[in-house]
């Protein structure tokens, strides 16, 4: 497992991209969602942690433990 360095937290924020299917009426306009189908993390993404705020530019920074 993978914590950040400074404070050993073990929780981080990326970004990432969900694919949801919509309901649309004739025009195009959102009428409701039909659901998270697919999820994919951004390649080229910083890792902050959730516990001090320190900004990582990949996890390959974080400590190993």
């Amino acid at each position: 497992m993978k914590v950040c360095p400074s404070c050993n937290g073990e929780k981080f924020i990326i970004s990432g991209i969900e694919r949801h299917d919509w309901v649309v009426d004739g025009n195009g306009e959102f009428i409701e969602d039909g659901g998270c189908y697919d999820t994919e993390r951004v390649g080229d993404t910083c890792w902050e942690c959730t516990g001090c705020g320190e900004v990582y530019s990949d996890n390959k920074e974080l400590k190993e433990v």
